[in-house]
């Protein structure tokens, strides 16, 4: 009938089903660790140690032992580098390269779970071969010459 009808037009169609978000990869991190979220951008431990976002930096998240000293500096990126290369600055290499100890990558695990490497274990890695370092990217720079070292006709002396 027509009032069937109508009332089959009302009824809201089912939502496509939706993929479930992936948990944020600091809050995964933190929450192993035992840290508690107090506001956006701040986790606190029951030790009094703290990890913080940082702005304007290469490793935006940093953790502070209770006494206020930087401890661990942490460059997060949601991949999994045992299923796809993961490309990234070289700074952030070289900072883990030469101080092993205060740098982290965080990434996911192939179960999408939470994982640090420590430049300490990315470097061990790298010497077992498990993991390559290519180059991705190149900067080329054309270096002038002096005006005054150019002779007429545009030849160079």
């Amino acid at each position: 009938t027509e009032d069937d009808d109508e009332h089959d037009a009302q009824q809201p169609k089912p939502a496509a089903p939706r993929k479930t978000p992936k948990p944020n990869l600091i809050e995964l991190m933190a929450a192993q660790a035992g840290f508690s979220k107090e506001g956006s951008d701040r986790y606190f431990h029951t030790d009094g140690s703290w990890l913080q976002k940082v702005s304007g930096s290469t490793f935006p998240w940093e953790r502070h032992s209770a006494d206020g000293q930087l401890v661990q500096s942490y460059w997060v990126r949601d991949c999994c580098i045992e299923r796809e290369p993961l490309q990234l600055d070289a700074v952030v290499w070289n900072l883990c390269e030469r101080q092993p100890d205060a740098y982290s990558i965080v990434l996911r695990d192939p179960n999408d779970n939470v994982v640090v490497y420590s430049g300490a274990e990315l470097l061990r890695l790298r010497s077992q071969q498990r993991l390559t370092l290519h180059p991705a990217n190149y900067r080329l720079v054309y270096q002038h010459d002096d005006i005054s070292g150019v002779e007429e006709g545009g030849q160079h002396g």
